[in-house]
């Protein structure tokens, strides 16, 4: 249909309709439609201080996350995930705070004696932390939240760890304290491990920039990736629970780059995220494996949490 060719009435067409007498005052259904224009702008409202509230919440949550990845912070790396879900909320909280929490004593030994290992226990921590943050976890049992985070939490650390090296205008996956992941790890392993290294700390750098992430849409994703764990064994009321959520999330990222791109090109980059999500399922997928591998040929010693999360002891779990 074309759009030139809807001919809207004038506004005198309207006014023809009343008598002389009545022309001036206004009928029920001004009074009526009046009312409804206010309902609507009222809902818009109340949705954009919704949409703007979750932004502001979501960039609160990623600053207490980046101030959390410190090197001198006092992290348990004997604690089971059960045990940390049942521990109070870091995030948000001073370093002052975190140490009477936590409990625990000075972890550097831990990072001289494997900096990459530090790293990956703390933000598997952070990303743990994080998902306690959100209502809708807590909503979920016990068990449906075990088993999600055995699914998402190593995709929150792919993409965390990569757009913090993207800010630091790094092509290689690089840690707060400036180690080069890349570097360190071809150090370590044999050669034949040299093109799952370069793809696992290059390629999601890549992806993301390529893709023009922003940090707004960098802190949506991180939120929609925690609540995308794929095919799992999630109870029928937890699925609901993380279909709805993601469904919201993915709403609110797609009104923001509607309202960044337009229609056409806000739509296209919002394909390109949802593809994204697809790759760093893939992404940790090939880390749970290689992991799998490693623990077997004993060149690596996973800690509780690191083996319930990447190596699905899930199915242990009493429902």
């Amino acid at each position: 249909m074309d759009p030139n060719a809807i001919q809207y009435p004038a506004k005198t067409a309207k006014e023809e309709i009343f008598d002389d007498d009545e022309a001036g005052t206004s009928s029920p259904t001004d009074d009526y439609e009046e009312q409804m224009q206010m309902q609507v702008v009222s809902l818009a409202s109340r949705e954009d201080t919704a949409f703007a509230e979750l932004l502001d919440t979501l960039m609160r949550k990623e600053t207490s996350t980046v101030y959390m990845r410190r090197q001198e912070c006092p992290w348990s790396f004997d604690i089971t995930l059960p045990e940390l879900l049942e521990k109070p909320c870091i995030l948000g909280k001073s370093f002052v705070e975190m140490c009477k929490l936590t409990g625990e004593e000075s972890t550097m030994q831990v990072y001289k004696k494997n900096p990459i290992k530090f790293w990956m226990v703390v933000d598997m921590l952070l990303a743990c932390e994080y998902a306690k943050t959100f209502p809708a976890f807590h909503q979920l049992k016990e068990f449906d939240q075990r088993i999600l985070l055995s699914q998402v939490v190593g995709m929150i650390l792919i993409l965390l760890q990569a757009f913090c090296s993207l800010e630091q205008k790094s092509e290689k996956l690089i840690f707060p304290d400036g180690l080069d992941a890349l570097s360190f790890q071809l150090t370590r392993f044999d050669h034949r491990f040299e093109d799952y290294f370069r793809e696992n700390y290059c390629r999601p750098i890549a992806l993301i920039r390529n893709c023009g992430m922003e940090k707004q849409h960098y802190i949506l994703m991180k939120a929609i990736l925690l609540f995308t764990p794929g095919l799992c064994d999630l109870s029928p009321e937890g699925q609901k629970i993380v279909d709805n959520e993601r469904a919201r999330l993915c709403c609110c990222l797609h009104r923001l780059l509607i309202s960044q791109y337009g229609e056409a090109k806000g739509v296209a980059k919002f394909g390109k995220y949802l593809m994204m999500v697809e790759s760093f399922v893939r992404f940790n997928e090939k880390k749970r494996s290689h992991l799998e591998m490693s623990v077997i040929l004993n060149k690596v010693v996973m800690t509780p949490l690191g083996d319930e999360i990447y190596l699905k002891r899930h199915f242990k779990y009493n429902k």
